[in-house]
């Protein structure tokens, strides 16, 4: 878009750009948080002295809040606007940390940890909902593509932040250092994150239908069930066969990494090529992936492959999101969006407990394989899912 000043063109930035960018400052904040709050967990430990299942439970409050605020404020984001259940649920986080950084016992650190995943989880069904009204489905794949690099960028900035902050101050520090991106998207998304002006009144009386999303959201869960596992247990089994701490991240970071580039490319061919082909065909090179790693312990081999699953396990998320936005009315994308991340964050939530025990009982190369075998159903039942023209 451009507009004359004193006989020169001025381009301007279009609207739907602007609301992806405010979009992405706050998915990134999200992520930043949610990935730095692991590194702490050491620090957290000595200090209350806990077992391991305490910790556990601080990071499974934080994912079941945000799976729990899902639905209700998906549902809320459908009748409101976007930034109105947004910006509540950044509030509510801010003041979670900050109460956390003052608990006196890990239960209290547990329940204000369950609180700000609550005020976290409002924000993807109606960021979804609100990138898909302003991109027509054409450009959808992209938009998402780069709507998710804010994740990558927020897993690599996340654990070096979070290391940071206990390293120079302590954890009750980097709760409170932590509250303050979370302030700082709250002016972002309420001035830039407007809606495009279109009549929904027609949409309103429309349903919610299941059906057309039933597929797509069992392949998005499956996916995330291996995404989760794998990158929960990958840096455990790097220091198992003999890499450092530091060297197992650094290893580690290539893949968020890498996916930045490869995010908003895989978006564009699904654009061009359709969804179908383009997941099924990141899904299935990236299953074998996860198995191989368990047979290769030079760092070289390594490296490239953590590349490749860069590259397709992690680019296939964004396509899979838009995939399930082709298939819903734009009444109900909020509420349909938070049933879908529900039900994938509540799944994912009880994977790492039960891959964990298969490395206990047998081996890392039998959860690593039962990993692949997640993916690659997701692969499977994703040629059941119908193109748009077949619906």
């Amino acid at each position: 878009m451009t507009e004359k000043t004193n006989g020169t063109k001025k381009r301007r930035i279009e609207p739907k750009y602007v609301v992806l960018l405010a979009c992405w400052s706050v998915w990134f904040v999200n992520f930043l948080v949610r990935m730095s709050v692991p590194v702490m967990l050491p620090s957290i430990q000595l200090e209350f002295d806990i077992t391991y299942l305490e910790l556990g439970l601080m990071m499974s409050a934080l994912t079941f809040g945000y799976a729990v605020s899902q639905i209700p404020s998906g549902l809320i984001a459908d009748r409101t606007k976007k930034k109105y259940v947004i910006v509540p649920g950044m509030v509510l986080f801010s003041i979670a940390m900050f109460a956390g950084a003052l608990s006196n016992t890990s239960m209290v650190l547990i329940l204000m940890l369950l609180t700000a995943g609550l005020g976290l989880g409002t924000y993807y069904p109606a960021a979804t909902s609100l990138i898909a009204a302003w991109f027509d489905r054409g450009e959808r794949g992209r938009a998402f593509g780069i709507h998710e690099t804010a994740s990558s960028v927020g897993s690599v900035a996340g654990p070096l932040l979070g290391g940071y902050l206990v390293f120079a101050f302590g954890w009750r520090e980097g709760f409170t250092v932590l509250l303050l991106p979370g302030l700082l998207a709250i002016p972002i998304i309420w001035y830039l994150g407007k809606e495009p002006e279109i009549d929904l009144s027609g949409l309103k009386k429309e349903k919610i239908v299941l059906n057309p999303i039933l597929l797509p959201t069992a392949v998005y869960t499956l996916l995330i069930m291996g995404w989760m596992a794998f990158t929960t247990f990958l840096p455990s089994y790097l220091t198992d066969v003999g890499y450092s701490d530091f060297q197992a991240g650094i290893m580690f970071g290539l893949m968020p990494l890498v996916s930045v580039a490869s995010m908003p490319l895989a978006g564009h061919y699904s654009d061009k090529f359709g969804r179908k082909k383009v997941i099924i065909t990141l899904l299935t090179i990236s299953s074998p992936l996860a198995l191989l790693v368990t047979f290769i312990q030079h760092w070289v081999p390594l490296v490239l492959m953590f590349i490749l699953i860069g590259m397709t396990m992690f680019a296939a998320y964004p396509v899979v999101i838009a995939l399930i936005s082709d298939k819903i009315p734009a009444s109900n994308r909020a509420g349909t969006f938070g049933f879908v991340n529900a039900i994938g964050m509540l799944f994912a939530s009880t994977t790492p407990t039960g891959v964990g025990h298969l490395i206990d009982i047998a081996s890392y190369r039998i959860a690593f394989l039962t990993i692949s075998i997640m993916v690659l159903a997701a692969a499977i039942t994703m040629l059941r899912v119908k193109k748009p023209d077949e619906s």
